[in-house]
Parts: structure tokens; sequence; C-alpha cells
């Protein structure tokens, strides 16, 4: 049984530090359930519930299909992850299935317990800061929310929980800051995964419940449901994007459109985002928020993953499903278990509109609760030698300390560097994380640009370095603009200083136009590329680059400012007259926007160093006396 208090340490203990999503959360329970596949490798052999059923071998599809996936993705570290994460919800599901059906009991109260000090945490975070959603100790209201939701309905959902005055009182009293933190959250993904879970629960117990107990639940559920509406109504007024999700599951679609066979590969997703981002119908600006996730399950599987592996995913939780029921149905399962079955189909419901599979300690538990429910009566143990099982858990910790370990060493020797030039010992820092985690492409980033440094300066060794450490992180994420953009500046930088020349010039505009096309809806891309022009003698090609970027965003200022500067280069005809409209029309657009600062994004286009207008008027002024 230690394995299975183990784990519930585990499942708490994932709830910690942005709900087991912070770095230094990841390492923790990661770390701890290597302890707890060590234990029970090496331990004495433990007999697991039979998993033979259609289930199984959907799910190996689905894995394999990952795999694959994963092998040609552009980013590999982020497929590596992503990999890491699946392996570890096999694991707690194999563990738990080592511990059923005793395990299930305590972790229905463990939870419950979890669940009451989260909402007194919540609680007197709203109290200290009214009017915010506060959560916790997890990443936003949304992971709370369901937690909570998934957590309640696992320890007031068994029958055996309502047994005697003293448990409903204990239960309730635990219940009652729980309920009060959901509210308080105002998640709409909670909301509507407590009334499926709330649902099954009534649809299991009511012909069999007294009827004191379901006036109780169908009340509980309701006032958390008004709570929740109420905190809803409260945002209404101050949330401009609350149909967003609509929109954002529209463009995920076109990540299954563009490659309805891998979509766009495990990890992946963040990246392919960028060009499937759309404008937005506030503000001044179109594309000054963006999204990393589809904001469904059900939509990421075939984006991220591809139609097959979706497929194959979805016939798996299908067919286990099907199998719950029909053991449910035959008496098999306890009734510890409706509290369990009843918290899944919570998870499943927030699914359809949120990413609950991204939120360790919420699909920790759906592995855990799986591992419990799945597994049927009377195996035998594995039948392995001590020393292949003393082999694989040789293999465990060593991929612990390569994959895990390893990455988190140089992410705390990274975390507080500053960007660009680095002193001696900054370097050395920034060094030491490289050797730790080699594959992380923003650490070659960094050291291209602490070589680059001051543009106006380079010099060609810095700019060999510079160039090459830029080139290993584009190799690395291939599909990133991020990188093929900070590329592109090095190289210009080196035409600016060192290569002034029509090649070095078509060089350059290609690598920015690739990047373009990698992120077809940022114009900083295109402004670079605009600057770079204007400084090279094109001043056509930065007309059409700054053009491009005003395309994206009409009401910015900064592309402006470089079209400007292009007209006042060309030389043409009439060009310093239109170029001085034009830098008028930006500083009223300034003007305008002056108060907007709702982000790095519109700060930079709407409200550009004044020494940008400063240098333009003396150009202007040099190119009226001419």
């Amino acid at each position: 049984m230690s394995g299975g208090l183990g784990l519930v340490v585990l499942l708490l203990l994932a709830t910690l530090g942005e709900g087991g999503g912070h770095p230094i959360s990841i390492l923790a329970w990661h770390g701890w359930l290597v302890l707890l596949i060590v234990a029970r490798a090496c331990g004495p052999r433990v007999a697991v519930g039979s998993w033979r059923h259609p289930g199984l071998v959907a799910g190996g599809l689905f894995v394999v299909l990952l795999a694959l996936g994963a092998a040609r993705a552009p980013y590999g570290y982020a497929a590596l992850l992503l990999l890491l994460e699946l392996a570890s919800c096999i694991a707690v599901a194999w563990i738990a299935a080592s511990s059923a059906p005793r395990l299930l009991p305590i972790l229905a109260r463990s939870m419950l317990v979890g669940a009451a000090l989260q909402g007194i945490f919540v609680i007197v975070q709203a109290w200290r800061h009214a009017g915010l959603r506060e959560a916790g100790t997890f990443l936003n209201a949304n992971h709370l929310g369901l937690w909570l939701v998934a957590a309640l309905l696992l320890g007031l959902g068994a029958a055996e929980a309502w047994r005697g005055r003293a448990a409903v009182a204990w239960n309730l009293g635990l219940a009652l800051p729980a309920a009060v933190a959901i509210g308080l959250a105002g998640s709409r993904g909670a909301a509507v995964a407590l009334v499926a879970g709330g649902a099954t629960l009534l649809l299991i117990h009511w012909h069999r419940m007294p009827r004191s107990y379901r006036v109780g639940l169908v009340s509980v559920v309701a006032v958390i449901v008004a709570l929740v509406a109420w905190k809803q109504l409260a945002r209404s007024e101050q949330d401009p994007f609350r149909h967003h999700r609509i929109r954002i599951w529209q463009a995920s679609i076109g990540a299954v459109a563009a490659d309805p066979l891998w979509g766009s590969g495990p990890g992946q997703f963040p990246t392919a985002a960028r060009n499937l981002s759309f404008p937005e119908r506030d503000g001044p600006l179109r594309y000054d928020r963006s999204f990393s996730a589809t904001h469904s399950d059900v939509l990421r599987l075939p984006a991220e993953f591809g139609i097959p592996a979706a497929l194959a995913a979805l016939a798996a939780l299908l067919l286990a499903a099907r199998g719950l029921l029909r053991r449910r149905r035959n008496g098999e399962l306890a009734g510890w278990t409706d509290g369990a079955l009843a918290a899944l189909v919570a998870i499943a419901a927030q699914a359809l509109v949120d990413n609950p599979s991204r939120w360790p300690a919420v699909y920790l538990l759906a592995s855990a609760l799986l591992g419990c429910l799945l597994p049927t009566v009377g195996s035998s143990a594995a039948h392995f030698g001590r020393g292949l099982r003393a082999a694989f858990a040789a293999g465990v910790v060593l991929f612990f300390l390569v994959v895990d370990v390893a990455p988190f060493l140089a992410w705390a020797e990274v975390r507080k560097l500053p960007r660009g030039r680095l002193d001696v010992t900054d370097y050395a820092r920034l060094e030491r994380a490289l050797r730790w985690n080699p594959v992380q492409p923003e650490y070659w980033l960094r050291v291209a640009e602490h070589h680059s440094g001051d543009a106006g300066s380079l010099e060609l060794g810095a700019y060999a370095a510079a160039r090459e450490a830029a080139e290993r992180a584009v190799r690395l994420d291939a599909g990133s603009a991020r990188y093929q953009r900070a590329l592109a500046q090095i190289e210009a930088d080196g035409c600016r200083s060192l290569f002034p020349s029509a090649t070095c010039r078509t060089r350059v505009a290609s690598r920015y136009r690739h990047a373009e096309e990698l992120a077809r809806y940022d114009p900083f891309i295109s402004i670079g590329l605009a600057m770079f022009l204007v400084d090279m003698g094109d001043p056509a090609g930065a007309r059409r680059a700054a053009e491009r970027a005003l395309a994206l965003e009409p009401e910015a200022v900064l592309p402006r400012l470089v079209l400007a500067d292009a007209l006042i280069e060309s030389g043409s005809p009439g060009a310093v007259v239109r170029a001085a409209a034009v830098v008028e029309e930006a500083r009223q657009l300034a003007s305008r926007w002056a108060g907007w600062n709702e982000n790095d994004y519109g700060r930079k286009l709407l409200a550009p160093d004044r020494r940008h207008f400063e240098r333009l008027e003396r150009k202007l002024a040099r190119a009226g006396a001419e």
C-alpha cells in the first residue's frame, strides 16, 4: 500500500507551483514519480489487474503514432517534453493499477482534504485581493476550478461517503470551502464540468438515494453554478474577449487542413499557431493577442497529432468508457468508483472547451483514476527477473537525470540572466546552461545576442560566433519564425557594417521573407526587413515591406515612420511631401493611442522611441533644403 500512499502524495504535490507546471514543481513531482517507479520495479512482485480489452490496442496505436510524429517534428525538444508527459501519465496509471482497488477510498478522502485546503487558500486570497479571480496554487482559475470539481466529485460521489451522520458532517465541512472557491474562480469550463459530473452522479444514485440527499446534491450544484454565473456577469462588462474561444477553435481547424495526417506535430502547435492568428475587433491593433493552444482537447488531437492519431485516441477512450459502463452494470465496480466515474466525466466535459491535457495536476489525477478503474480482477504478478527489473529502474533514473535534472539546472542558470551582451560571470553561466541542455534553442539565441551586442560596432569574429549560434537555434527549431528572424537580424547587421554588397542584401532579404512565411501576422518581421533595405539603398523594397506591415496593423505608428524613411530615400518627385504627411499622420496616431499600453507588442508599434521622429525630422529638413 506504500505505492498507493506515495501516489496520493504525488497528486497533491502536483497541485503546487502553477498546478504542477512551474519548472521547480515539475522537477519535484517528476522526481517523486521516479522514486515510486523504482520502488515498484525493485520491490516485491505485485499483482496488476488484466488490461486485456480493445481500448489498449487503440491506445497503443495512438502512442506509436505520437512517437512517429515526434520523430519528424521540427522542434524536437518540445516533442520530447510532450512524450515525457505521456510517459508520466502511463506510469501513474500503472502504479494506480497495482494499488487498486484499495487505493481509491484513500485517494477520494485525500483529494477532498486537498480541495478543502485549496478552497481555504482561495478564500483568503479573495479576501486580500477583492475583485480578482484567484487561482490558489494553480496557474489560473480555469485549472483550479476543474481540479476542485474533480476532487469534490471524487470525494463526495462515493456511496460510502454518506454512511453515518459523522461522515456526512465531515465531508460537507470539507466540501464547503472548495465549493465556495469554485464560485470565486468563476470558470465557465468548471461550471460545464460540474454540471456534467453532477448529472452523472444523479443518474447513478437517483433511484436509491434518500430524498434529502437528492435535494442536497442538487442544491449544492445549483448554488455553485449560480456563484459562477454571478462571477461571469461581473466579468462580462470587462471581458471583451469572452467570445474568442470560438474563433480559436475555427483557427485551429487550419492546422488540421494544413496536414491532416500528422497535424502540426507533438508539441509544435504553439509555433504553428503563429500562422493561425485572427484579427481582433477591439482597440487600435489587430494582432496584439495571440494563442498557443486549441482550447479544446477534442480539437487538439487532430490539430496537433493528426487525424489518424486522433481517431486512435478517441477509440481508446470510447472503448474504455464502454468497458467501465458494462462492468458497473454487472456490479463489478465498488461504490467508491461512482465518484471517480463522475470526476472523469467532468474532466472530459471541460476537455470539450479547454485543454486539461496540458495541466499536470488534472491529467495526473485522471490517469490515476483510470488506473484504478480499468484493470479487471484476477490477474497474476509480473514475472520479470530481479536483474531485469533493476536494469529498468536504473534506466528510469538515468533518463530522469538527463531529461529532467539537467534541463532544470540549465533553466536555473539562465532564468535571471539579462538579454544581450553579458559580462564574464553571466556568460559562464550561459555556457554551463548549454552544457546541461544543448538542445534548447533559446539558449543558443542568447549566445547569438551576446556576441552580436552593439550592432554598430560588430566585428568579424563576433559576427561569425553570433551567426553560428543563431543558425544552431534555427536547426533546433526550424519551424519558429523567432529564430529565423534573429538570424536575419544578425546577418543584416553584418551586411551593414562588414559586407555591404548586393549579394549579402539578397541573402538577408531572403532570410526575412522566410521568417514572414513562418509568421504571416507578425508585422515586426516586415518592419525589420524594411529598415534593413533602407540602410542598404533599396527604398523601393523597403517601401513594399513597410506597406506589408501596415496592411497587418493599419493604425500602427512604427511602420509609418519606416515608410516615411523609405520615401525620403527614394528621391522621387513629391516623395518628401508625402513623407512629411506620413510622419504627421504617425504623430497624430501616436497621440491618439498614447494611453494604450496593454502589452509590449502595442507599445512598440504605437509608441516608438521619440528619436525615430527626431531623426526623420532632420532628414526631412535636409531633403527640403536640397
